[in-house]
């Protein structure tokens, strides 16, 4: 027995009954059976514990004053009961004050199991709503909303496929918004005078793919924030009309207007049925920032009239039935949320009201460095060029436009989906690998049939498989958008890398002269740190940005020390002079389009350019990860 104030230790008797009865080992009599029914989780009335449990005191001589507690705990709580390394938690935070610990517990489990109705604040990190306080715990049923797959009794019982859930697990608009609660805490916490309203933490996220760090990283504070909202949405407040006098140039922007706000406000709510949101947005003369905040206040019904309201018996007409929901990606269509699921909950009144802009009240703040003019706090991949293509583009449902990465498996890349025309498009990466049976084949257009050629299944830890995700995902984003993740290759050229083997020659010199080491000691372990490599880059932009040098059809752009370091292992003269080691996987690839042009090979220059190309900029994007 431990002595008072000291912990037992645990025995193997504890597995059997848990230290959940006093002593005696016999369960109280006035235990409650076992129910099916609710039980209230509610911390503002938790069940009276027994009066041993607050007139105990541990110097009073009892020996096992823990276990006294504890049982108390378990009567108050039961059929709550939890294991007692869970009750020790909840006595310990609550200095052994057993009511305390139970209220604690109660609200603990009322967090974990019920929807959150009230965001939570600094000073008091979980509050319940009182008209939810007694509110019984759905079913799983209940509590499914937007994000699970359409799924019914009927097509389980034919096809008995289980349930698929959809995009971030259960419920995609609820997430969004404690989310945003989360983000405004956060600036509060760093900026103690900027007040944060629902559409500005909500479209803050959109911009930075949904993570508060990225948010919190944006140079200049909040008048970067401010500023960079001010840029990208503002023009996204003026209504859109069509009149008579409209000519066809005019009625293509509109589309692509309607269209871009259509995929912001889908990716902004997380929801399935895109088109209760299109008509949601024709209500606000699609101002969708107004859109924005209605549906974080007060939500928006499914549009009543849709086909998947009634279902047919059969069927026969499965996508005309489910036209208007989105896909996941293993091409089943997502539900739309359930009964009145598609409500917010109450908001509190911590938020700012809704601004008519959002330009910063105040000047720009200077910050003493010229650099910050580059903000670099944009999630990866968000940052789109336009290119030059005539066809008329969609818009992207930007929800992730980062590459895929080796060894990090993310279904949802598999899936890439756009708005085009005001309807809800999407590519699906099927080709090329055998996808086992949780993929609806059927559903997806052009997809190969010939299931013969397919060359097993897509591995996320294969190098080769993942980069042909990658290609294919920037291919229909230049084709869906006519956008580019990044400016096309950008040939060297004679005097480029003059220059680059000047710099080359310079540097071993100066170690020289500063070590007293000889050429080939130098040149046999030279290594450049990080600073020294930025150090060439800015004197190379310094000699080739924005100019034009012999052999070079336009202004050369920036290059980055990746891009200069990734030449060295491809310039034969800096190769044989400096010992740079071959970059043989590129020589490999620019001998095999050579010899293909040799040899009269259907392919083109142009195509082997492009390809060369590719394999180029596939390469300085891995040296800039490393």
């Amino acid at each position: 027995m431990a002595a008072a104030g000291q912990k037992r230790r645990r025995a193997d008797s504890d597995d059997g009954d848990s230290g959940r009865y006093p002593t005696g080992g016999t369960p109280p009599a006035d235990t409650p059976p076992m129910s099916n029914t609710p039980m209230d989780l509610s911390p503002a009335a938790p069940s009276t514990p027994p009066a041993t449990a607050t007139a105990t005191d541990p110097t009073a001589g009892v020996n096992d004053i823990d276990d006294l507690l504890r049982a108390a705990m378990v009567q108050a709580l039961l059929p709550e009961a939890a294991p007692d390394h869970v009750l020790d938690h909840f006595l310990e935070a609550a200095n052994w004050d057993v009511n305390l610990a139970v209220a604690n517990f109660r609200a603990h489990r009322h967090a974990l199991f019920n929807p959150l109705v009230v965001a939570p604040t600094a000073s008091n990190p979980i509050v319940i709503n009182s008209s939810t306080s007694n509110t019984p715990v759905p079913s799983p049923t209940q509590r499914r909303a937007s994000g699970d797959s359409f799924t019914t009794a009927s097509d389980e019982s034919e096809d008995e496929k289980p349930v698929y859930k959809g995009r971030f697990k259960m419920n995609n608009e609820e997430q969004r918004r404690r989310l945003a609660y989360t983000l405004r805490r956060a600036l509060k916490a760093l900026y103690p005078n900027y007040d944060l309203s629902p559409p500005e933490a909500i479209l803050l996220l959109v911009m930075n793919g949904w993570s508060t760090d990225a948010v919190l990283r944006t140079k200049k504070g909040t008048w970067g924030m401010r500023n960079r909202l001010n840029n990208s949405y503002d023009h996204m407040r003026l209504p859109i009309r069509s009149s008579p006098q409209d000519t066809d140039k005019d009625k293509k922007q509109q589309i692509l207007q309607r269209d871009e706000r259509l995929a912001l406000l889908i990716d902004a709510t997380g929801r399935s049925d895109w088109v209760s949101l299109r008509e949601h947005l024709e209500a606000f003369d699609w101002n969708v920032v107004d859109a924005i905040s209605s549906w974080f206040s007060a939500g928006i019904e499914p549009d009543p009239n849709a086909p998947w309201q009634n279902k047919p018996k059969q069927k026969k007409n499965e996508k005309t039935f489910r036209v208007g929901l989105r896909q996941c990606e293993n091409g089943r269509y997502v539900k739309p949320p359930a009964d009145d699921m598609w409500k917010a909950p109450a908001m509190d009144n911590e938020w700012a009201p809704d601004r008519s802009t959002f330009e910063p009240d105040e000047d720009e703040p200077d910050s003493g460095s010229d650099d910050d003019d580059d903000d670099d706090s944009d999630a990866e991949g968000q940052r789109l060029i336009r290119s030059d293509a005539k066809r008329q583009p969609g818009i992207e449902i930007n929800e992730d436009l980062a590459t895929a990465k080796v060894g990090q498996p993310n279904k949802y890349k598999l899936m890439q989906e756009r708005i085009e025309k005001g309807k809800y498009e999407n590519h699906r990466f099927v080709n090329k690998f055998d996808w086992g049976s949780n993929v609806r084949m059927d559903l997806f257009k052009g997809v190969r049939q010939d299931r013969g050629k397919l060359i097993g299944p897509f591995d996320w830890n294969n190098k080769d498989h993942v980069g042909k995700l990658n290609q294919f995902r920037r291919q229909n984003l230049r084709r869906d958008t006519q956008l580019l993740k990044r400016q096309g290759h950008q040939p060297w050229t004679d005097a480029e890398n003059e220059f680059l083997y000047e710099l080359n020659e310079e540097k071993v010199l100066d170690r020289m002269n500063a070590t007293g080491k000889t050429r080939d000691e130098i040149i046999d372990g030279f290594s450049m740190s990080k600073q020294e490599k930025q150090e060439w880059a800015d004197r190379f932009n310094q000699r080739f940005e924005g100019k034009t040098p012999k052999g070079a059809d336009e202004p050369r752009r920036a290059r980055k020390a990746a891009a200069l370091m990734t030449q060295r292992n491809r310039n034969e003269d800096i190769i044989r002079d400096f010992r740079a080691a071959r970059d043989e996987k590129y020589f490999e690839k620019k001998e095999r389009a050579e010899n293909n042009r040799k040899n009269g090979t259907s392919k083109t220059k142009k195509t082997n350019n492009a390809a060369a190309a590719a394999a180029d900029d596939a390469t300085e994007d891995e040296d800039a990860e490393q």
